[in-house]
C-alpha cells in the first residue's frame, strides 16, 4: 500500500507542529498574530488587508501591550509548532521589534531572554556535555 499526495503532506505538516523551531511567519504563525490583534476592540479582518509578517508583528505587539491576556487564549486549532508557540508568546510578552527565530527552544530562549538564561538551561538540561573553555589542567 502506498501513500497518497494528501497522507504524505497530512504527515509532514504532523512531524512540523511537534518541532521546535521557529523559522519565520508561516500560517499558523500568521494566524495567531491575526487573532491577537482582533482581540482589540474596533479592528477588523478587513482593516488589516495588504499587512505582511513583520507589519502584522508590530502590530501585535501593540495589540498586546493593551491587551495581555489575550495571548493566553490562543485556540489550540491555529497551527503552531511548539517552537512557533514558544516564540509568539514570549515574544510578545517581551515586546521585542522581531519573531524570534531559531532552529529549537535552546535558540528561541537565547533570543528571547538572552545567551546567558540559554547557556544556563543547557547546563541543566545536558549536564555531562563538555563544557566550552573550561580549565584544563
Amino acid at each position: 500500500m502506498s501513500l497518497t499526495r494528501e497522507q504524505i503532506d497530512a504527515w509532514k505538516e504532523q512531524l512540523r507542529l511537534e518541532g521546535q523551531q521557529c523559522t519565520g511567519y508561516t500560517d499558523g504563525v500568521l494566524a495567531a498574530l491575526v487573532y491577537v490583534i482582533l482581540g482589540v476592540p474596533g479592528i477588523k479582518i478587513a482593516d488589516l488587508a495588504g499587512f505582511e509578517g513583520p507589519d502584522l508583528w508590530k502590530l501585535a505587539v501593540t495589540a498586546h501591550h493593551n491587551r495581555p491576556h489575550i495571548i493566553d487564549t490562543l485556540p489550540d486549532i491555529i497551527p503552531l509548532s511548539r517552537g512557533e508557540r514558544f516564540a509568539v508568546t514570549q515574544g510578545l510578552r517581551r515586546q521585542l521589534p522581531e519573531l524570534p527565530v531559531a532552529d529549537d527552544l535552546l535558540g528561541l530562549v537565547e533570543v528571547v531572554s538572552g545567551p546567558m538564561v540559554a547557556k544556563t538551561l543547557r547546563m541543566i538540561v545536558y549536564p555531562l556535555a563538555p563544557r566550552m573553555g573550561a580549565a584544563t589542567h
